[in-house]
């Protein structure tokens, strides 16, 4: 929910929701000005605060004229950050960051790309505003799961590649990184759908993940894909 008030003593309205979130599916709607939380008459930003504080909270709102009781979940903000991020022939996914929850009309999955590393294969990839990764060599890709499960089929052997680095050989032996060609199908935040085509390198761009636990002191941990 996102409200503002011009003075002390305003009305709250809700200028937008994120989708699929605790208000999405709590029936709170765009337009709704907030009267009272948990029965006290909302007056400044204060009364608002408590949601905060407790896991769901009592609204009453305003809505085409009449009264709404709604009772609504409320998220803890550490829990709408990023808790799982990998990093694939140079491309930065993630799960979806708030900012695309408000900004995109529908989360094709939880694979998002959200920047790419200059020089690197997956420069060729990124769309305009980011976008969410949905098939890879025309495999569905809902979460990041099934990328990440994806991605350890496409791993390649790259032990003639380092012997080859080991002995000086580089360039007689062998004249290309270890990597696959694929093709990626992405969808923006505005719903356009975009495919390319690159081809990865196992060496010098291998696939890595970082998770970090639910809890508010978790610590991020990092491993190779």
């Amino acid at each position: 929910i996102s409200s503002v008030a011009e003075c002390e003593n305003s009305l709250f309205k809700v200028s937008y929701k994120d989708i699929l979130s605790a208000a999405d599916a709590s029936g709170i709607e765009v337009g709704d000005i907030i009267l009272s939380v948990d029965g006290e008459v909302v007056r400044r930003v204060d009364n608002v605060a408590i949601i905060y504080e407790k896991p769901t909270v009592d609204l009453v709102v305003l809505r085409q004229g009449k009264e709404v009781a709604i009772t609504a979940n409320t998220v803890s903000p550490h829990e709408t950050n990023t808790r799982r991020y990998l990093k694939w022939a140079g491309l930065y996914i993630q799960e979806p960051h708030v900012t695309t929850y408000r900004t995109s009309t529908k989360i094709y999955s939880t694979a998002y790309n959200s920047y790419y590393e200059f020089g690197s294969p997956g420069q060729l990839a990124p769309v305009p505003g980011g976008g969410f990764i949905t098939e890879l060599n025309d495999e569905k890709v809902e979460t990041i799961d099934d990328l990440v499960r994806i991605l350890r089929k496409l791993k390649v052997d790259n032990s003639e590649f380092n012997a080859a680095v080991a002995a000086g050989n580089l360039g007689r032996q062998v004249t290309m990184v270890p990597g696959c060609d694929v093709k990626v199908k992405l969808i923006n935040c505005d719903g356009e759908v975009f495919i390319r085509r690159f081809r990865t390198d196992d060496h010098y761009k291998p696939a890595w993940q970082m998770v970090r636990g639910s809890g508010i002191d978790a610590k991020w941990t990092w491993e190779y894909i």
